[in-house]
């Protein structure tokens, strides 16, 4: 009988441990609904609008913000114009409302996974709300539920008073639950990072990020380089909010003289991790004429990375960073990555680069050099120290229209451990489901790393809903 109790005990504890895990399975998972999926709501005013969740028998307000975007005339190059999405900034030069103060089709919803509830009794609504919108948003790989439901109300409660990602310093610095980021020398390009937590972060791990050009003009006739130095970021405003904070920088490239190329970039911190939107192309495209390179990089501060160790999905076993690319280092797998890692005493940065469907026979190549005594300006300590990221080769296949890289960082406390990146990775390559007004559809991301598993699949049909999670056409 003991035996056959602890059986019973034990089948117990293993259905409570895998519900358990399910629920904490996608904790980072930032949830992005456009207005035109939420047509229960649509119309109202954002300050009639609250978004809850059932828990313990009730609902709740948890936190959320809605983005308001709308679209303004940007010049491309010399007398060319196109249209762009912008948001409704709320800091800075730029900062202006929407032009249409309701919640419409191409504003945008945003709350985290982690807040989600279970699913509310039919025909339940808070207290005093009009109307409401559930949306369901599903793991995938589990089938695992949470569900959110976005009320207008006339007279509605106070909002949470919980807060995810702030802004310090001169409004150059942004910090989340596991990192501090700041932007001292360029609107773009990140030159000081620490890890921890709130009230407890490390020591700057970075001398800066890099971009990199390596330009190939007239058949190879003509050879330069561009970096840093020759891209003006030029900073419209922030939208602050207390689940992301929105970045909105135009980059300005003069490759060629009198030639210039702008770009518009959105930077989304969430609470463990930023998304890099970037629009890109090559700085001049004249077609087969020209071949450019493009690195995207992190060089790192020697003072404070020294022997930590370097890894990613065609390197498992770490290499040592010590400023000598020593044999380990030269005999490294440099061809496409989906994830790349630095595992130091302070916690881990990983990151991704998630490449268009647009952008054929474009591949996240590892870019990764060990040499202090290596010149790499900008700088502010010599050398290339641990740099890492990712080499795109052929940039010029973009085409003449700018297409959009997903550039990300993901930000750990706690040493690398193996696996540890999945938690990081599945946000954007297995991304959650979303469902409103009883659609569902398999969500796909905006971009996706181009991997071996990858290479022989046509083009995917353009899907209803997309997320990370994100509904989207």
């Amino acid at each position: 009988m003991g035996k056959k109790l602890l059986g019973i005990l034990g089948v117990i504890l293993l259905f409570f441990s895998l519900e358990l895990q399910a629920e904490l399975s996608r904790k980072y998972d930032p949830v992005v609904v456009e207005g035109k999926y939420l047509p229960q709501v649509l119309g109202s005013a954002p300050s009639q609008l609250r978004l809850l969740a059932w828990k313990n028998g009730s609902f709740s307000v948890i936190p959320y913000q809605i983005d308001e975007r709308y679209e303004e005339m940007f010049y491309w190059q010399w007398t060319r114009r196109r249209r762009e999405l912008v948001y409704a900034l709320n800091l800075g030069e730029k900062a202006k409302p929407d032009f249409n103060p309701s919640f419409d089709a191409d504003d945008e919803l945003a709350f985290m996974s982690w807040d989600l509830g279970e699913k509310a009794p039919s025909g339940a609504l808070p207290d005093g709300a009009e109307v409401c919108q559930e949306i369901e948003v599903q793991d995938p790989e589990i089938g695992q539920s949470g569900y959110a439901y976005l009320c207008r109300f006339s007279h509605p409660p106070a909002k949470s008073t919980k807060q995810y990602v702030f802004i310090g310093g001169d409004n150059d610095l942004f910090i989340g639950q596991s990192y501090k980021i700041g932007y001292k020398t360029h609107q773009l390009f990140f030159d000081q990072l620490h890890l921890g937590r709130p009230g407890d972060f490390g020591p700057d791990l970075v001398d800066r990020f890099k971009v990199n050009y390596d330009c190939y003009g007239v058949y190879g006739a003509i050879v330069y380089s561009l970096n840093n130095n020759d891209i003006n970021g030029f900073l419209r405003g922030m939208k602050l909010g207390p689940v992301r904070i929105i970045k909105e920088v135009v980059s300005v490239t003069e490759s060629w003289p009198h030639v210039q190329n702008r770009l518009l970039h959105h930077i989304y911190y969430y609470p463990y991790h930023l998304e890099w939107e970037m629009q890109t192309r090559a700085p001049i495209n004249w077609g087969e004429l020209n071949d450019f390179t493009y690195s995207l990089s992190l060089d790192l501060n020697p003072k404070t990375t020294e022997y930590s160790h370097f890894l990613s999905e065609k390197n498992p076993v770490p290499v040592v960073v010590d400023g000598v690319l020593d044999e380990e280092e030269l005999k490294l797998d440099y061809g496409p990555q989906r994830w790349e890692a630095l595992s130091t005493k302070h916690g881990t940065i990983y990151t991704h680069l998630a490449l268009p469907f647009k952008a054929k026979g474009l591949y996240p190549d590892l870019y990764y050099v060990d040499m202090e005594q290596k010149k790499d300006e900008p700088e502010d300590y010599f050398g290339m120290f641990g740099k890492f990221g990712f080499t795109v080769r052929h940039l010029q296949k973009t085409g003449r229209r700018p297409v959009i890289f997903r550039l990300l960082y993901f930000f750990s406390p706690a040493p690398y451990q193996r696996g540890s990146e999945d938690e990081f990775i599945k946000i954007y390559t297995e991304p959650l489901k979303v469902r409103s007004d009883s659609h569902l559809k398999t969500a796909v991301a905006k971009s996706l790393p181009i991997s071996l598993s990858l290479i022989h699949i046509s083009e995917p049909t353009r899907p209803l809903y997309i997320s990370y999670a994100v509904f989207c056409l």
